[in-house]
């Protein structure tokens, strides 16, 4: 049963730095594209399921960025310094959200249980990942000489990446 929620980080992580990958670094820059579709020739109207949902549950948000892939829509916006992405599929319905940031704006509890175990590295970024049926943190750390990604979730911590490297340090 601990293998299901482990296999799932490991495919959302995967597709994250997949998408990360295809995406420029600059994908939420409010002057940038989000991705090679363009907001004008996105096929969604602020008639569809997926726009009017975005609407209800942002309303003060403005400059989001969509894009469509495979059978999905992605509204990225940023809001209050934190970087969004909000999925919804072809039916409107919200099929999961994404939030990356800081260590200033991650959660105390994450930061707290991260620092307490990890108390030698730094952060230096996290992502929460909301799906229908729970909440991950992602949380990349780095020291002098590693990085590693922590994966907190339902109580539980557990290192999910762990580079090191002879060559120089990470920062």
């Amino acid at each position: 049963m601990k293998r299901i929620p482990a296999i799932l980080t490991a495919i959302l992580v995967a597709a994250f730095f997949s998408v990360s990958a295809q995406t420029s670094t600059k994908m939420f820059n409010a002057h940038s594209e989000f991705s090679k579709t363009s907001a004008d020739a996105l096929p969604l109207s602020t008639e569809s399921k997926a726009y009017k949902n975005f609407r209800r549950a942002y309303p003060n948000v403005v400059n989001e960025k969509w894009s469509q892939q495979n059978d999905h829509y992605i509204a990225s916006f940023v809001l209050n310094d934190v970087k969004n992405k909000v999925v919804y599929t072809k039916f409107g319905k919200l099929d999961y959200f994404l939030k990356m940031y800081t260590e200033k704006e991650l959660p105390a509890f994450v930061r707290k249980a991260v620092k307490s175990a990890y108390y030698d590295y730094s952060i230096t970024n996290a992502q929460e990942l909301h799906t229908s049926t729970q909440t991950i943190f992602l949380v990349k750390i780095t020291d002098r000489n590693s990085w590693k990604t922590i994966r907190v979730s339902d109580g539980e911590m557990e290192e999910i990446e762990n580079y090191y490297s002879v060559i120089s340090p990470c920062r």
